[in-house]
């Protein structure tokens, strides 16, 4: 009996090594969240500032589009287009005015058209720099901005700058003799 005994004790204590062999404590758990949660806390300031950042060059891609389109929109109708910007709403939009033609009777049509649009986002200043005889004049504080392309899409050189609530910026240059909409890159 002694003999049949013993194998069994002995296969118990072979598994009762190999269990703490293949498993981990709660100590070593317990170490590998707190350098998780340590790798995390690093690493979520530089997530957020690389969002922020994104989310600005989307708003300044955007208003590149918009931009571009009001050009492109004056020179195939062959008349003026304005870009308004509206900073107080928020809200940036190209409208055509329509023309009536005086032997047609007016068809009750609105005598501006809105064309495309878009929202600024909250927390985005925005700065247009009107480049002329004088230099350079800074227009942060107007609440009113208008930007006209004529119909052989000429318009004044400009600078726009968006900056957003981190002082991070994104520049856009309009090049006045040719329309031309580009994006400044940063040194």
């Amino acid at each position: 009996m002694k003999s049949k005994r013993l194998p069994c004790l002995g296969r118990r204590a072979r598994l009762g090594q190999d269990r703490q062999v293949n498993g981990f404590t709660l100590i070593e758990l317990m170490l590998v969240l707190v350098i998780m949660a340590t790798f995390a806390g690093m690493i979520m300031p530089a997530m957020s500032r690389a969002l922020r950042g994104t989310s600005l060059r989307t708003t300044g891609n955007k208003l590149c589009e918009i931009l571009n389109f009001a050009y492109a929109s004056a020179v195939s109708r062959k008349r003026p287009v304005v870009v308004n910007i509206a900073l107080e709403r928020r809200r940036c939009w190209v409208s055509l005015q329509t023309a009536s033609l005086p032997w047609l009777p007016e068809q009750g049509e609105p005598k501006i058209r809105t064309l495309a649009s878009m929202d600024l986002p909250e927390g985005t200043e925005l700065i247009i720099n009107r480049v002329g005889e004088t230099g350079p004049g800074r227009a942060a504080a107007r609440e009113w901005e208008t930007i006209v392309f004529r119909s052989d899409g000429r318009t004044d050189d400009l600078l726009i700058e968006l900056i957003d609530e981190a002082g991070d910026r994104f520049e856009i240059e309009i090049v006045g003799a040719t329309g031309q909409v580009r994006i400044r890159e940063e040194p």
